[in-house]
């Protein structure tokens, strides 16, 4: 893996255990790895007042356990301002283990948006959540965007796989007060999105040209 940074800014945040990532950062991945590019093992915030712009290419996880092909965040994700990018990223996880989350994987907490843009281009997994996945959270937008391009998943959600294994019910489905567009991505079932929970939207929800391979909606 290449790192390459400009005005890069990595700090703990506030009385947390967190950490936020501010200015400009890009990692460019020149060989398979065992694990995602990035892993973050506590809370996760990009942008602040400045903004942000974190951009992951070629990042591929050949490990069949660990998830998330770009970036793995394993207590929760919170987009506050600037652009989240992953591009030409995967995770061979499935099967057994169906960890997956080809670009982004949120493990034990929630994507919470207020603001920015999150970016999934060309990225895929062998388990779910071709662009995202949110293993035991969800996702809470309230405002923003979220775009998907050419995401595939071989088990569900071609764009995202919101999950939301936790018996809170009101945080683990989709609350979207915002943008989300999936574009020509594929899955077995639900070709955008795939959500064990409830779908709430006062937004934005656009999805075209996106197919389920075996069975279930195209779209959700």
């Amino acid at each position: 893996m290449r790192l390459l940074f400009w005005k890069f800014c990595a700090n703990a945040l506030p009385g947390s255990r967190g950490v936020a990532f501010g200015g400009f950062l890009t990692f460019v991945g020149i060989s398979e790895l065992a694990q995602a590019c990035v892993t973050v093992r506590s809370t996760l915030q990009i942008g602040d007042d400045g903004g942000a712009h974190v951009t992951f290419t070629d990042c591929h996880n050949k490990e069949h356990v660990f998830a998330g092909g770009a970036l793995n965040v394993e207590e929760g994700l919170t987009v506050v301002s600037g652009t989240l990018e992953i591009a030409r990223s995967s995770s061979v996880a499935g099967g057994v283990y169906d960890v997956g989350g080809g670009g982004l994987h949120i493990a034990n907490g929630d994507l919470q948006q207020d603001g920015g843009r999150i970016k999934l281009w060309s990225s895929a997994t062998k388990g779910s959540g071709g662009g995202l996945r949110i293993q035991s959270g969800g996702l809470h937008q309230h405002s923003g965007e979220i775009s998907c391009r050419n995401c595939s998943a071989e088990h569900n959600g071609g764009c995202l796989a919101i999950e939301g294994e936790i018996k809170d019910v009101a945080r683990s489905g989709v609350n979207s007060s915002g943008s989300i567009t999936a574009e020509g991505c594929t899955a077995a079932s639900g070709g955008a999105m795939a959500v064990h929970r409830s779908v709430w939207s006062f937004g934005n929800m656009i999805f075209k040209g996106c197919r389920a391979v075996d069975s279930g909606l195209a779209a959700i």
